[in-house]
């Protein structure tokens, strides 16, 4: 016991220790710019952003760069700076804690740390700045109310009651103040966070919109839902609000549906060893197809799906990785590895023809592979289903598009804002193998959506963790069943 109070006692002490540097009007916008040269140097996915998006990346930039005053404190600047970021939609671009910001400085496998400015002595307020912003998102919203977008639209998920007007799952939400909900979305752009591009309806939206809501200013608003008027104070509990029963699948599966088909549920790239294990103990002769979900797949580990398919196939597997960034000579000698360089004005692309070579104790599954895909697959998990792309006649992607760009890109380089001491990290690449028909390398082969009755039936009615639930529920694997 006397222990852990020394060792409360030296935490305590270190986190007040790590204040936040005192910064002037003049630094903080010196600070900035520094955060846009870093943007404009390296992001090359810009033109795809702005173009899908219809906006302006540096006007918005310059927007955000107006709002720093004398009176802005290093927290409302690191708020500033992490929407920044926000604009550039991109899961590798963000702020950077302490242990990654480590690994980046000290690795002697990390070839990106001569292109960052960043050292061992910056671990000093990396994890400060980070919990900053997250105690902003998550300290603020106290609600228990969620909204589920689908099919283009926002649903009220749990029902609930606020002055006497009750409130149905399902119901749509069609406004905010007044606001049709997708104008106040936009508008709330970049300070809304958790937000994806829904390529079908050709729209932003924002899965946690209301978790969004107080970093933004928006505490209290007034939701226009079915033809009801609802006040939310996100301050606040609502009394009565049911709970989402069933949480979402988030653990690994290698199981046997209908003894024909290997179902291997990843989600994570992450513990290959354990996949091939499972998957060596229950496969058998007469299984026919294989389906990989990996619809939450956030990424992880690149050499864990190659892996796995070293252990499973019968045959080699080729693909090529094509990744595009720009031209800079301290970028062309870290990643000149990789493998071929070509350079074309201001744009240079690597690239490399892969192979992965069956195990010599592989399984030996010589039949088609389906790849499940979700809005929130990616890093790793996409640089799978870009492989996959490249051998339609042994792969087949299913589900939805990816809410963000996809594909095979390298990880984030990482930078330090030289006045504030704020840590982030910037994407710099782009997967190019899909040329001009898939551009953001996010299209799935067969498109299958899910509408608020799919999500509603997941969280109230039926565990998506079940077995029962994959065999008789599930729409893609229902449609893998189905197929000759």
């Amino acid at each position: 016991m006397k222990l852990c109070f020394l060792y409360f006692v030296l935490w305590s002490c270190t986190v007040l220790a790590v204040q936040p540097v005192k910064l002037t009007k003049v630094q903080m916008l010196e600070d900035f710019e520094f955060l846009q040269k870093t943007i404009n140097d390296y992001a090359v996915f810009i033109p795809l952003v702005e173009k899908r998006m219809g906006i302006s990346v540096r006007d918005h930039l310059k927007a955000l760069q107006q709002e720093i005053t004398s009176e802005t404190t290093p927290e409302e600047f690191a708020v500033l700076v992490s929407h920044g970021l926000n604009i550039l939609y991109d899961g590798h671009s963000n702020f950077c804690g302490k242990d990654a910001l480590k690994w980046n400085v000290t690795s002697t496998y990390n070839y990106l740390k001569e292109v960052s400015n960043a050292e061992l002595g910056d671990t000093l307020y990396a994890d400060y700045y980070a919990s900053v912003v997250a105690d902003r998102i998550y300290q603020k919203n106290k609600s228990n109310i969620f909204f589920k977008y689908a099919d283009g639209k926002y649903y009220v998920t749990s029902p609930f009651t606020v002055n006497g007007i009750s409130i149905k799952s399902g119901e749509e939400v069609t406004a905010v103040n007044g606001t049709p909900i997708d104008t106040f979305v936009n508008n709330l752009f970049p300070k809304l966070y958790y937000t994806g591009w829904d390529p079908i309806h050709k729209k932003l939206y924002s899965d946690m919109l209301l978790t969004s809501l107080p970093p933004a200013g928006y505490e209290t608003c007034i939701f226009t839902i079915g033809d009801k008027k609802i006040p939310i104070d996100t301050r606040t509990q609502i009394p009565g609000v049911e709970k989402i029963k069933y949480g979402l699948p988030r653990t690994p599966l290698v199981t046997l549906l209908e003894n024909d088909i290997l179902y291997i549920r990843m989600p994570m790239m992450m513990s290959y060893g354990w996949y091939v294990n499972q998957i060596k103990e229950i496969y058998h002769p007469k299984i026919k197809k294989v389906i990989f979900d990996i619809r939450l797949n956030g990424g992880g580990d690149d050499n864990v799906w190659k892996k796995i398919l070293s252990h499973l196939l019968k045959t080699p597997f080729q693909y090529t990785y094509r990744v595009e960034m720009n031209h800079r000579e301290n970028l062309k000698n870290a990643i000149a590895n990789f493998g071929e360089i070509e350079i074309q004005g201001n744009k240079m692309t690597v690239s490399r023809d892969r192979t992965i070579l069956p195990d010599s104790n592989s399984v030996g599954f010589d039949g088609h592979i389906y790849i499940l895909q979700g809005r929130y697959t990616y890093s790793a998990a996409s640089a799978f289903i870009s492989a996959a792309k490249q051998n339609k006649e042994k792969f087949t992607i299913i589900g939805e598009p990816g809410a963000m760009i996809s594909g095979y890109t390298f990880p984030g380089i990482v930078f330090v804002l030289p006045h504030s001491k704020i840590v982030y990290k910037i994407a710099f690449s782009t997967d190019v193998t899909g040329g001009t028909t898939d551009p953001y390398m996010d299209q799935p082969d067969i498109l299958i959506t899910e509408n608020i009755d799919d999500y509603l039936d997941r969280f109230f009615t039926h565990n998506p963790q079940e077995i029962s639930y994959l065999q008789e529920r599930d729409k893609c694997i229902k449609y893998v069943k189905g197929l000759q």
